[in-house]
């Protein structure tokens, strides 16, 4: 904004300085490039992010595997307690038949 400013300023005088313009105009241009630039790498990275593909400080691979781990378990644990209380259930029924 501030090239832009002086680039105005410098050619609302009644004799601008073709130098001065020129100048400022070539520092306009080298800062446009460095936003270009700078935009250009946020709109990749997020691109990447928004794909899904992996990227520094990413979670959600990690709560994900969470999610499938603690849902493995549980079912571990519900497929546990049906033979504990089938192999108990037996022991009772032949221990009472005896």
């Amino acid at each position: 904004m501030k090239n832009v400013m002086s680039c105005i300023n410098e050619l609302e005088k009644e004799k601008p300085l073709k130098k001065n313009v020129e100048e400022i105009g070539a520092k306009f241009k080298t800062n446009l490039t460095k936003i270009e630039s700078e935009l250009t790498k946020q709109l990749d990275y997020l691109g990447n992010v928004c794909v899904g593909s992996e990227h520094q400080g990413s979670l959600f691979i990690s709560q994900q595997n969470m999610e499938l781990a603690a849902h493995a378990v549980n079912s571990l644990h519900a497929q546990l307690a049906d033979i504990s209380n089938e192999t108990f259930q037996k022991e009772t029924f032949q221990d009472d038949h005896r």
